[in-house]
C-alpha cells in the first residue's frame, strides 16, 4: 500500500466531529463524457472570496506541533488504511477498518482519544483522504459495487454532512489538492475555489491526471493521453487548460507553493509539471538520484523531500540544492509513506508492534522546518546554517542603489511567484542623505560659491592697487587662475598636479595632494576648481597666525562676502572648534569639545562630537597622562575607528567588540567613558541638521530595540545596526568633507484560471525608534529650508524649487512615518492589513521618487537624471604631516534575508541595507577611484561571519 502526500498548507478552524451519514448526490462524470459549460460550474462560493483583491486569500494562523514524541495504539482489530495532516494544526484525519466498515476519524497529536465524523456504508471501500487547504472540510475517495467517488464531509449546523461532487465508472486511484486557489474573473472580481487532482483509469490499464474543483466541477486533463486532452472548446475557454501528454500519469504531491504538481510514471520515475499562471506549462524530468526509488513527500518548507522506502528502516531527508541525503530517525519501520505535520517539526507515520499498529508523531530535526518560503532563498548548506544560526545573512554586491533591491521581485503581476520585502531602516537613511547632500549643494551654489569667489575677486583687487607688499598676492593670484585652469601659474600647476611639493610661498613642503577633489566636487569643472581654491585658501598659511590675521584688516565691504560664505554654511554642519580671524563673526565651540584649537582660522570647519570621539581616542602626547591612548608597551594608537564612535555614543555591541582595545590600551576605556557622558548631556540640545543626524545615529545604535524573534536573531540585528548606523555617518561625512575637519594622532492573452500564488506579505524593520528619529530629521530639515527663504527675495525659478523641496521633505517624513507606524504595529505582534502589505511591496516605487527627486537637486538644471552610484568614500583622520588616512567608505547595496514570524510559523524577507568599509589608505580615494576597487575590499571582520558568498538564487532553479 502506498500512502501518497500533499504540500503542506494552512487550514482554520476546529469544529466538533459527529457521525454522519452522506447523501447520494453525485456528478455522474466519465472520462468519455463531454464537460459542463463554465457558466454552469459553480454551486457553493463563499462570499468573502469574490474579490479582485490580491490580499484576498487570507493567512489563517497555524497552530504549533509538540516538541516531544506522541502516538496512539490502534486495537488489533483496527487498521488504518490511509491518513493525511491538517495544514494548519497538529491534526490527523485517519481512515480505519473495523468489523468490514470504514471509519474516518480525526486525532488531536498528543490526545489519548480518536474522534469518529464519519462510518461509511459497507459497500464503500474508502481509499484515501486529505484535507482542506483552508477550511475544515474533508475529501475522500470511495470505492463501491458501482463506480468510484470523491466525497465532500463537512460541518454545517452542527452536524458533519457528507455529499458525492463526483464519480465515474473509470477507477480512480490517488487524491491530493493543491494548497493555493484558482480563480475565474466574473462580475468585476475573482471567483475563488480550490481544485482537487486524481489518477483515472483511462480503460486500458494507463492513467491520467485530472481534476476537479472542491465543488466537483470544471473537469479537465492534467496530464494523460493526446487522445483525451481537455480543449479551450470543453471549457468555454480562451486556452486550453494543459498540454502535457503522456502515456501513463499519476499524481504525488504539490509544491509547498502550489506551482507544481509531482507526479509519477509507470516505472515509478518522478516529474514536475508547471503551472505557469493561468494554465499549465511544461512538465520536466525531476533531478533526483537514482537510489531515490521510494515514495517522496514535499516539506513544507520547499526545501527538502521525505524519501520512505519500505525496505529501509527510518526516512531520508533529501536536500533538494545539493542533492545530498541523510537518514533520519532509523528507530522507526514505517510501514507506509509518512507525512509531516503543517509547520515541519516532525512527521506522522505508522508503524506495527505485536500486530497492532501505532500512529506515531516524531520530532525531527529539519533545517528551517518552519520557515514557509525557505525554498525561495537557499541553495546551499552555508545559507542553511547562516539562517539557523542567526535568523539571517547578509549578500554583499548586490546593486549600486539602495531602492534597486526593491525591484527585483516581479511584483507587476500579482499571479508571480516573488519574495516578500523588508523595508529597512538604511532605505530612509539614504533618502535623508540624499536629501540633506541635494540641500547643501543648493547652499553652495546659490550662497557659498558666489561669495567666496566674490570675496577671492575683490582680495585680489583690493591687493593689487595697494602699495604695500602682502603674502596673500600670489595666493589670490593663484587662485583666480586656478578658476580658468591657467597651468602657466607654477602654483596652480603644482594644484593641479595633486602632488605634495615644495612651495616659494611657504618656503616649505606643501600637501597639494590634499587639494584633490572628493565627494560630489567631482560633479563639475567649476565644483573641482571651488574646492580646490577652498582647500587652498584655508589651509595655505595656515600654520602663520599673523599671515591669517591680516585677512581682517580688509575693508568690511570686501570682509562681508567672506562672512556671507561662511555663514551660508551655518545650520547644515556643527560649529568649529578653533576661533575665526574674522572679527564680529558669532561662534560656540560645541559643549562636548574638551579640546578647543586656540590657532584662529579662515573656515569654521566643522567639529561634530564624531569628530572629538576620533580625536580623543587616539595618542596626544600634550594630554594629560592618564588621558594618553598608549599600550603598557608603549605603542601609540594613532586610528581611531567608527566603532568608537558607535561606542562613545551608547551602543553595546561596539563597547563589547572594544574590550581587545580595552586590554591594549589601559586608559581608553576611561577615555570612552567622558566621552559618553558628554555625550549623553549633550544629546537633545542640537541647532544644526548635522548634530541632530548624529543624535538620530544615536537612536539607530539604542540597544532597548528589540526583533520580533525574541532575540535568537539578536547577534545579526546588532551588527546590521551598527553598519546602518556607520555606513549614514560615512554618508554624512562625504556630504560634508570640504567642510569638515579631519581629526588626527599627534606624532496580454485571457487565460484559463488564475493560480493564486501566495502575495508577499513584507514586513518592516522592527525599530520604529529610528523611523521616528528620521521623520524627525526630514522635519528639522523643513524648518531650516524654510528659514532660507526668510527676508530673501526669491525669483520665480527661486520659489518653485524652495516650494518644491519643502513639499517633498513634508511628503518624504510622511511616508517614513507610516512605516513607523507599521513597524509599532509588528512590534506588538498586531497583523498588518492588506493596505499595509501593498504598501511594503510599492516600497521601490516610493523610495525610487523620493531619491530621484532629492538627487536632481545636485544637478545643474535641476532636472531628473541617472544618480551617482552610492559608492562614496570620505577621509576622517589623518593630517598633513602624516602618510596615512583613515577613510570611511559606502559600498554597495547588501541584500539582507531575515526570518520573521509569519502566522504561526516563519518566512525569510529581504531588505537592502548599506554596506560600510574602513582602512588606512596613504592617498586620497575620490569616489570614482572607490568604486573601481569596492568589489575586491575586505569587509570588516565583525560582520564576515554573517556574510554568504552565494547571490540569492533564482526561483526557476530552486522548484522540483
Amino acid at each position: 500500500m502506498k500512502i501518497f502526500s500533499k504540500s503542506s498548507l494552512i487550514v482554520v478552524g476546529v469544529t466538533a466531529l459527529f457521525i454522519c451519514s452522506c447523501s447520494n448526490r453525485s456528478n455522474q462524470n466519465t472520462a468519455n463524457q463531454s464537460y459542463e459549460n463554465t457558466n454552469q460550474q459553480f454551486e457553493v462560493i463563499d462570499p468573502e472570496q469574490e474579490s479582485d483583491d490580491i490580499y484576498s486569500v487570507s493567512e489563517p494562523q497555524i497552530i504549533a506541533s509538540p516538541e516531544s514524541k506522541q502516538q496512539y495504539l490502534f486495537p488489533e482489530s483496527e487498521k488504518i488504511t490511509g491518513f493525511d495532516v491538517s495544514l494548519v494544526r497538529p491534526e490527523v484525519a485517519i481512515i480505519t477498518e473495523q468489523n468490514g466498515k470504514s471509519y474516518i476519524k480525526t486525532w488531536k497529536i498528543g490526545s489519548s482519544e480518536l474522534s469518529t465524523i464519519y462510518m461509511l456504508p459497507s459497500e464503500n471501500i474508502v481509499q484515501n483522504i486529505v484535507w482542506h487547504p483552508v477550511k475544515d472540510i474533508l475529501f475522500v475517495t470511495t470505492k463501491t459495487p458501482n463506480d468510484y467517488q470523491i466525497l465532500r464531509i463537512e460541518p454545517k449546523d452542527g452536524q458533519w454532512v457528507c455529499n458525492s461532487i463526483f464519480s465515474s465508472v473509470n477507477t480512480l486511484q490517488r487524491l491530493v489538492i493543491n494548497p493555493r486557489p484558482f480563480g475565474i474573473y466574473e462580475n468585476n472580481g475573482y471567483v475563488k475555489f480550490y481544485r482537487l487532482y486524481a489518477g483515472m483509469d483511462n480503460g486500458d490499464g494507463t492513467y491520467r491526471v485530472v481534476t476537479i474543483t472542491e465543488f466537483g466541477k470544471r473537469l479537465y486533463q492534467v496530464i494523460g493521453p493526446e487522445a483525451t486532452k481537455t480543449t479551450y472548446k470543453d471549457m468555454d475557454a480562451d486556452m486550453d487548460p494543459s498540454d502535457i501528454i503522456a502515456r501513463w500519469a499519476l499524481p504525488v504531491a504539490f509544491h509547498p507553493a502550489g506551482h507544481q504538481l509531482i507526479w509519477e510514471d509507470k516505472d515509478n520515475k518522478y516529474f514536475a509539471a508547471e503551472y505557469w499562471s493561468e494554465a499549465w506549462g511544461e512538465s520536466h524530468a525531476m533531478k533526483l538520484p537514482k537510489k531515490l526509488n521510494g515514495i517522496i513527500s514535499p516539506t513544507p518548507n520547499g526545501l527538502e523531500l521525505i524519501h520512505w522506502n519500505s525496505g529501509q528502516p527510518g526516512i531520508g531527508l533529501y536536500f533538494i540544492p545539493t542533492g545530498e541525503e541523510e537518514t533520519r530517525i532509523p528507530d522507526y519501520r514505517f510501514v507506509s509513506a509518512p507525512l509531516p505535520v503543517t509547520d515541519g517539526k516532525g512527521i506522522v507515520g505508522i508503524t506495527v508492534s505485536n500486530k497492532r499498529q501505532i500512529l506515531n508523531y516524531v520530532p525531527i530535526a529539519m533545517p528551517l522546518h518552519d520557515v514557509v518560503n525557505a525554498w525561495m532563498f537557499v541553495s546551499s548548506k552555508e545559507e542553511t546554517n547562516l539562517l539557523r544560526q542567526h535568523y539571517g545573512l547578509f549578500r554583499s554586491n548586490q546593486s549600486d542603489q539602495l531602492y534597486k533591491l526593491y525591484e527585483t521581485e516581479n511584483y507587476y503581476q500579482h499571479y508571480m511567484l516573488s519574495r516578500p520585502y523588508l523595508v529597512t531602516t538604511d532605505i530612509m537613511w539614504e533618502i535623508f542623505g540624499t536629501a540633506y547632500q541635494g540641500i547643501f549643494i543648493i547652499k553652495e551654489k546659490e550662497e557659498a560659491i558666489p561669495n567666496f569667489w566674490q570675496f577671492i575677486d575683490e582680495a585680489d583687487k583690493y591687493l593689487a592697487k595697494s602699495n604695500t607688499s602682502s603674502a596673500w598676492k600670489p595666493v589670490f593670484i593663484a587662485i583666480k587662475e586656478l578658476r580658468v585652469s591657467n597651468k602657466l601659474n607654477p602654483e596652480v600647476a603644482r594644484i593641479l598636479d595633486e602632488e605634495d611639493s615644495f612651495t616659494e610661498l611657504i618656503n616649505d613642503k606643501y600637501r597639494y595632494s590634499d587639494l584633490k577633489p572628493r565627494g560630489h566636487y567631482t560633479s563639475s569643472p567649476e565644483m573641482e576648481n571651488y574646492f580646490r581654491a577652498f582647500r587652498y585658501f584655508t589651509t595655505i598659511y595656515q600654520n602663520k597666525q599673523d599671515t591669517l590675521q591680516e585677512l581682517n584688516s580688509f575693508p568690511e565691504e570686501i570682509k562681508k562676502y567672506a562672512v556671507q560664505w561662511i555663514e551660508s554654511y551655518t545650520g547644515m554642519i556643527a560649529p568649529s572648534r578653533a576661533p575665526m580671524i574674522w572679527k564680529g563673526l558669532k561662534q560656540t565651540v560645541p559643549a562636548y569639545c574638551q579640546y578647543p584649537q586656540k590657532e584662529a582660522r579662515i573656515f569654521p570647519l566643522s567639529w561634530g562630537f564624531d569628530n572629538e570621539v576620533l580625536y580623543s581616542t587616539v595618542f596626544h602626547e600634550n594630554f594629560p597622562v592618564d588621558l594618553q591612548i598608549i599600550s603598557k608597551q608603549g605603542q601609540r594608537r594613532v586610528f581611531s575607528s567608527g566603532i568608537d564612535l558607535a561606542s562613545a555614543m551608547g551602543n553595546g555591541f561596539a563597547e563589547n567588540m572594544m574590550k581587545q582595545d580595552y586590554e591594549q590600551y589601559p586608559n581608553l576605556r576611561k577615555v570612552i567613558g567622558r566621552l559618553k557622558k558628554n555625550f549623553k548631556d549633550s544629546q537633545g540640545n542640537a541647532e544644526n541638521i548635522y548634530d541632530r543626524w548624529l543624535d538620530a545615529m544615536a537612536t539607530q545604535w539604542m540597544d532597548t530595540v528589540h526583533s520580533r524573534s525574541q532575540d535568537k536573531d539578536r547577534n545579526i540585528w546588532q551588527v546590521k545596526r551598527l553598519q546602518t548606523g556607520l555606513a549614514t555617518w560615512a554618508t554624512l561625512r562625504h556630504a560634508t568633507i570640504l567642510v569638515n575637519e579631519r581629526s588626527a594622532a599627534e606624532s496580454g492573452e485571457a487565460g484559463f484560471e488564475t493560480l493564486f500564488v501566495r502575495q508577499p506579505r513584507g514586513s518592516v524593520e522592527p525599530d520604529p525608534y529610528t523611523f521616528a528619529a528620521i521623520a524627525g530629521l526630514f522635519d528639522h530639515t523643513t524648518q531650516y529650508v524654510s528659514g532660507m527663504r526668510s527676508g530673501k527675495r526669491e525669483t520665480p525659478e527661486q520659489k518653485s524649487l524652495y516650494d518644491g523641496i519643502i513639499k517633498r521633505l513634508g511628503e518624504a517624513a510622511s511616508e517614513i512615518r507610516t512605516f513607523q507606524q507599521m513597524a509599532e504595529k509588528e512590534s506588538k505582534g498586531i497583523t498588518l492589513t492588506g493596505e499595509e502589505h501593498q504598501k511594503i511591496r510599492s516600497i521601490a516605487n516610493i523610495a525610487e521618487h523620493l531619491f530621484l527627486i532629492f538627487s536632481s537637486l545636485g544637478n545643474e538644471e535641476y532636472a531628473i537624471s541617472d544618480p551617482d552610484p552610492m559608492p562614496k568614500i570620505a577621509d576622517v583622520a589623518g593630517d598633513r604631516d602624516s602618510n596615512d588616512y583613515l577613510m570611511v567608505a559606502v559600498g554597495n547595496t547588501m541584500e539582507w534575508n531575515h526570518i520573521v514570524p509569519f502566522y504561526g510559523r516563519r518566512q525569510i524577507v529581504k531588505g537592502a541595507i548599506y554596506s560600510y568599509y574602513e582602512f588606512v589608505s596613504d592617498k586620497f580615494l575620490n569616489d570614482e577611484e572607490w568604486r573601481e576597487q569596492v568589489t575586491k575590499q575586505d569587509f570588516l571582520p565583525w560582520i564576515k561571519p554573517y556574510i554568504t558568498s552565494k547571490q540569492t538564487p533564482g526561483l526557476s532553479d530552486m522548484c522540483y
